[in-house]
C-alpha cells in the first residue's frame, strides 16, 4: 500500500519548550539564525524563540 505524503501546509513545526534540552534549543536557534549568548539560561533561550 502506498502512503500519502503529508501536505506541508498542514504540518506544524514544533517550537522549543521547557521539555527541550538547552543543546536542542541552541540548535533550533542556530538553524533559524537567531543570535544568543553561550551564557544564556534556558528561559532566556526560550524567550528568543518568540513562540
Amino acid at each position: 500500500m502506498k502512503q500519502k505524503h503529508p501536505n506541508p501546509a498542514t504540518l506544524k513545526v514544533a517550537l522549543p519548550n521547557e521539555n527541550w534540552t538547552i543543546a536542542e534549543i541552541k540548535k533550533y536557534l542556530d538553524d533559524k539564525g537567531i543570535v544568543y549568548k553561550s551564557s544564556d539560561t534556558k528561559p532566556m533561550l526560550l524567550s528568543k524563540v518568540g513562540g
